[in-house]
């Protein structure tokens, strides 16, 4: 009898560790489950909170609406940036588009010829140290067009202007291409939440005056903060 009972006991033991072997197995996977099931979830609040960090990006348009100043007719952009409204007048004379989340302008008498302004969120203020100006001024030779061939690297500036009084830094470079010499000026401006590039690109023997045209447009940029109504409004 003793022995039965020794026996019986062994084997409620046995039954009870497997029940709890059972349990926490069970736990484990329903824990599994809930963390695969809240996963997506997490990953989205990762990203929202990535963006947020990074800032906000600049949303640009094509759409213009025209004043007159002194007799003549402008036409302004306005574009987004969180809170604030930017606004932009184009050169006289250029077509705006968008494409993308960029904005692309050209002059409507010259072939071959392009302006383009992009928007970079960055994660926190960069400033244009040594490093960043070697980096920034070997990709803008390096990012001349396929085919292309003798890029030279013709020119580095900091601070050619102060939009607002953010730093910028600008690099010109040239390449050859069909025959033909073109010329790219890229400038850099680093606000403390965005990088915007503003790259135009033309024939060499056009790119003075339409570098003048552009570099006026880049002047007119400026920021609006957002308007507070008043009491009794």
């Amino acid at each position: 009898m003793r022995a039965i009972s020794f026996e019986c006991e062994i084997l409620r033991s046995a039954q009870n560790d497997n029940a709890i072997y059972e349990t926490g197995s069970n736990q484990r996977d329903r824990q599994l489950t809930e963390m695969k099931t809240l996963l997506p979830t997490l990953l989205a609040l990762f990203l929202a909170a990535q963006l947020v960090t990074a800032g906000n990006a600049i949303e640009f348009s094509a759409d213009t609406t025209e004043f007159t100043g002194e007799g003549v007719v402008y036409r302004r952009l306005t574009f987004k940036e969180d809170k604030q409204t930017i606004s932009y007048l184009p050169p006289q004379g250029w077509n705006c588009t968008l494409i993308g989340k960029n904005l692309h302008l050209r002059p409507v008498d010259k072939n071959f010829a392009a302006a383009e302004i992009e928007a970079i969120s960055l994660p926190a203020p960069a400033p244009f140290n040594d490093e960043t100006i070697a980096a920034l001024s070997e990709q803008v030779v390096n990012a001349a067009p396929p085919g292309s061939g003798s890029p030279t690297l013709l020119k580095q500036e900091r601070n050619p202007v102060l939009l607002n009084n953010n730093q910028s830094f600008e690099v010109l470079a040239s390449y050859r291409l069909l025959g033909d010499t073109f010329q790219r000026s890229v400038l850099f401006v680093n606000t403390p939440t965005n990088q915007i590039v503003f790259k135009l690109t033309a024939r060499k023997t056009d790119f003075d005056a339409l570098y003048r045209a552009f570099r006026c447009s880049v002047l007119s940029w400026e920021w609006h903060e957002p308007t507070v109504a008043t009491a009794g409004q």
